[in-house]
């Protein structure tokens, strides 16, 4: 129970008991955790990625009249839906390509090189931009004969 304190300027103020709360119920929820809980408790579930990806596995599949029922199906999960309207839009190949990729993964892009690399030395540049000084710097310990990375 909390007891009135008298205060030097006229007034007095709650000053609570040890192990007593000034908010008995606590924080109340946050509005997210609460819409989560409730989506829980109807039975939706986190989409996972391996579930986005056999999302979009099917819908590369489908045909035309297909995907037009699936995107007019308000019973379809709403990914589903604006994937499927992406796909039908003019920028459809953009869609599947992003949906290509994120399924299997961007192709590997190789690059080939042809020709010598020469590392034996290089240059270090010291000083300001004015007036910088150069000098070349052997790759082999001159002390031990070495070579150095």
């Amino acid at each position: 129970m909390s007891k009135l304190v008298p205060q030097p300027h006229g007034g007095a103020i709650n000053r609570f008991e040890p192990g007593e709360s000034g908010n008995p119920k606590g924080q109340p929820p946050k509005v997210l955790t609460s819409v989560m809980k409730q989506l829980r408790s109807a039975g939706y579930e986190r989409v996972t990625a391996a579930g986005v990806m056999e999302a979009y596995e099917i819908l590369l599949g489908l045909d035309e009249d297909t995907l037009k029922e699936s995107i007019n199906d308000k019973e379809q999960p709403m990914i589903l839906r604006i994937v499927g309207k992406s796909m039908l839009s003019k920028k459809g190949s953009d869609m599947l390509e992003k949906m290509l990729d994120r399924a299997h993964g961007k192709p590997l892009q190789r690059k080939e090189h042809s020709g010598e690399l020469n590392i034996n030395e290089y240059v270090i540049k010291r000083g300001d931009q004015d007036n910088p000084t150069e000098r070349e710097v052997p790759t082999t310990d001159e002390a031990d004969g070495r070579e150095q990375c």
